[in-house]
C-alpha cells in the first residue's frame, strides 16, 4: 500500500492518445483529483466525446503525433507523461497489413521521447509481447525475451527498449505496463477487442435473434480479461509508489473464449444451449493461450477488485441503459 497520501493536486500530466478508451478514462480520473491534465489526440480513434465531462478543465490538442520533428516547445514541461498513443490492434487489426504498425507506432514512440520533458514516462506496451512460440504460462515480466510474431506485437516489445534507451539518455524514470485485455464501455468500434466485438453482437441478437453465432477458432483459445476500471486503478497505483520497471497489469485467471461467450449470453439473457456456434478459421498468428503472472504488482499490494462476472455484469448494463 501507499505509505503516504499522494498528492496529485498541482501535478502536471501529459497524456499522448488522452482521447481514447482508456486515456480518456486516466484523464478523467486525474483531473479530478485535481491533476493539471494535457490530451494530444489526433482523433483517429478517440473521441471528444469521451473526454467532454472534462474538457473545460484540460488543455486538449489536435496533433498527429506521427509527423513531429524536433520542437521541444510543442510539448509543456511536466512532472509525469502517460503515454497511450499507438494505432491498436484489436481482433481485426490481425488480418492487416503488420507494416502499418511499425510505420506509425515507432515514430509516434520517438517523437514524444524526443520532445518530452518530463519526470516519469509511463508507456502502455503490450500483452502480446508474449506471443512466440514456446513462451512460458503464465507469462512473467522477464519471458519477453524473444521477438514476437506480428508487426504490433514487434512495436511493442521493441518500443520497451526505446523508453529504456531514453530514460538513461534524458534522465527520467519510467515504467512499462503490460495490459491484458482490458475492457469496458468506451472502447473504439474500429478495431475493437473480443469481449466489445461479442457485446456488439449479443446486442444485435437482442433485437433480431438468429439462433447462431460465430468465433474465429475453435474457442479453446484462453485469454486475462480485466476491467477498465481496474486497469486505471493499477496504473495510477504504480505511479503513486514511483515505481519503476516492467510489469503485467492483469487478473491473473485464464479463460477460455467459449467460457467467456457462455457466460455474456447467461448475462444478457440468452440461450447458449440453444444457438449454433460457427466456429471461424482464425488469423493464423493468432496466440492460444496467454494469461499474466502478476505476482510482482501483487506483492506491491495492488489487487484486481473486479470479477470477470462482475465487469461484464456492470458494462453489459451500461450497455443495456444506452441501446434497448
Amino acid at each position: 500500500m501507499v505509505k503516504e497520501m499522494y498528492e496529485w493536486k498541482g501535478k502536471h500530466v501529459l497524456i499522448p492518445g488522452g482521447a481514447g478508451f482508456i486515456g480518456s478514462m486516466i484523464s478523467k480520473q486525474l483531473v479530478n483529483r485535481g491533476a493539471e491534465v494535457c490530451v494530444y489526440d489526433d482523433l483517429s480513434r478517440g473521441t471528444i466525446e469521451n473526454l467532454k465531462p472534462i474538457m473545460d478543465r484540460i488543455g486538449f490538442f489536435d496533433e498527429d503525433l506521427r509527423l513531429l520533428r524536433s520542437a521541444p516547445s510543442l510539448f509543456p514541461k511536466v512532472d509525469i507523461t502517460i503515454d497511450c498513443a499507438a494505432r491498436i490492434s484489436g481482433i481485426w487489426g490481425l488480418y492487416k497489413d503488420q507494416t502499418v504498425f511499425l510505420r506509425d507506432n515507432i515514430p509516434i514512440l520517438l517523437n514524444i521521447l524526443e520532445n518530452v520533458e518530463t519526470e516519469h514516462y509511463v508507456w502502455f506496451s503490450s500483452s502480446c509481447v508474449y506471443n512466440f512460440d514456446g513462451c512460458p504460462l503464465p507469462h512473467r515480466e522477464e519471458d519477453a525475451k524473444i521477438i514476437p510474431k506480428t508487426g504490433y506485437d514487434i512495436s511493442k516489445r521493441f518500443g520497451e527498449e526505446i523508453v529504456r534507451i531514453y530514460a538513461e539518455k534524458k534522465g527520467f524514470k519510467y515504467t512499462i505496463i503490460r495490459p491484458f485485455n482490458v475492457y469496458g464501455l468506451g472502447e473504439s468500434e474500429e478495431s475493437p477487442h473480443v469481449i466489445t466485438d461479442f457485446w456488439n453482437r449479443i446486442l444485435e441478437e437482442k433485437k433480431n435473434p438468429t439462433g447462431r453465432f460465430w468465433i474465429l477458432g475453435s474457442g479453446e483459445q484462453t485469454r486475462s480479461f480485466t476491467y477498465i476500471k481496474d486497469f486505471v486503478d493499477a496504473v495510477l497505483f504504480l505511479i503513486e509508489r514511483g515505481e519503476t520497471g516492467v510489469f503485467n497489469v492483469g487478473t491473473g485467471e485464464e479463460t477460455r473464449i467459449i467460457d467467456l461467450l457462455r457466460l455474456m449470453f447467461n448475462i444478457a439473457g440468452l440461450p447458449f444451449d440453444k444457438y449454433t456456434i460457427e466456429h471461424r478459421e482464425p488469423f493464423k498468428e493468432d496466440v492460444r493461450k496467454r494469461c499474466p503472472d502478476v505476482s510482482k504488482i501483487m506483492r506491491l499490494g495492488w489487487k484486481p477488485k473486479y470479477s470477470l462476472e462482475d465487469g461484464l455484469r456492470e458494462m453489459w448494463n451500461e450497455i443495456r441503459h444506452k441501446n434497448l
